[in-house]
């Protein structure tokens, strides 16, 4: 079994010295101990295993993290990740009462509550955490675990996108594009799709590019409307390579070329959206059999640059203490 592994007798007793100092106790005994099996821990996570059991609460964060996500030779395991977290985040520790929160919101490891989420997101928030900003944010705006407020949702948000994180931005970007919890203001709008979009996040990018393409709140601009959707499809979004794609084949913004229209018709139908399939086809029909050849190559050449990017999984996403913080 990955990560682990049966413990040889002769060898044990040694094992077990070591393990009852340095592993992740609960009350004093190794969970190796009890089960005699040893895990194969990585020197790196002994380390924060010794400061954990210190007291210390960023290791603590650390080995919540770690059981939270399988790593440093652990196998997941919510319910000691749990155990963890509730330690370093009685100690203050806003990453580590965030990482809690989720737990709460996630019901995992915990009992799904999204009350005593909230709590703990508060107090991580109020210490300037931007991530947990940002998600009780998304608390009062979807009226989970605190009543609904829209307001308070902006500013929350407000918060966390002036230290620059790129979700809690693009989520402005929203409120102010639809009115909601503040004026309509569609420049103000475009402001933090922006700032969202030069940090990478394609559904930023997608939101920039249909403004350039519609001329609201920024000049009427085909050439900058196609560069942001290039940026976003080129990291697997699907609407993003259909527009792409329509953009490609009628020649807008860049010149025609349906060879490349194809390829990311291609890569969105490959995804499921059905009228890329359907474009596909009508396309695949214009071409010719050194066209189709090279289309189909450019469409493979392109799925590996987000390939790995699309397989990472889609939990949730812990922190840990930035060094640079300190």
């Amino acid at each position: 079994m990955s990560g682990f592994r049966p413990c040889r007798r002769g060898a044990f007793a040694v094992l077990l010295s070591a393990a009852l100092a340095l592993a992740a106790c609960s009350d004093g005994v190794a969970p190796w101990a009890q089960t005699e099996i040893c895990y194969e821990l990585t020197p790196a996570t002994l380390e924060v295993l010794r400061r954990a059991q210190d007291g210390d609460a960023e290791s603590r964060n650390e080995m919540g993290v770690v059981y939270a996500t399988g790593r440093g030779g652990l196998p997941q395991d919510y319910r000691r990740a749990a155990e963890w977290l509730e330690k370093a985040a009685a100690q203050g520790l806003p990453e580590a009462q965030y990482n809690y929160a989720l737990l709460f919101e996630l019901g995992k490891g915990v009992k799904k509550d999204p009350v005593e989420a909230a709590e703990w997101l508060e107090k991580a928030a109020n210490q300037g955490l931007a991530e947990a900003q940002f998600e009780l944010g998304n608390l009062y705006r979807r009226d989970v675990g605190v009543p609904q407020d829209v307001r308070h949702a902006v500013a929350l948000y407000l918060r966390a996108a002036k230290q620059g994180h790129a979700p809690a931005q693009y989520n402005l970007g929203l409120l102010y594009d639809y009115g909601r919890g503040v004026l309509l203001d569609t420049e103000e709008a475009v402001k933090w799709y922006r700032r969202a979009a030069e940090q990478g996040l394609a559904v930023a990018q997608v939101k920039l590019a249909n403004k350039y393409e519609q001329g609201r709140g920024v000049p009427k601009d085909d050439q900058q409307a196609f560069a942001w959707f290039e940026r976003a499809a080129r990291q697997g979004l699907s609407m993003a390579q259909v527009n792409l794609a329509v953009m490609s084949f009628k020649g807008i913004g860049v010149e025609r070329d349906p060879v490349s229209a194809y390829a990311w018709f291609s890569l969105a139908a490959d995804q499921g959206v059905g009228r890329a399939m359907r474009y596909r086809e009508e396309v695949r029909g214009m071409l010719s059999p050194s066209e189709r050849e090279r289309a189909e190559s450019l469409a493979e050449r392109l799925a590996g640059l987000y390939e790995s990017a699309a397989q990472q999984s889609e939990g949730p996403r812990f922190v840990l203490r930035d060094a640079a913080s300190d």
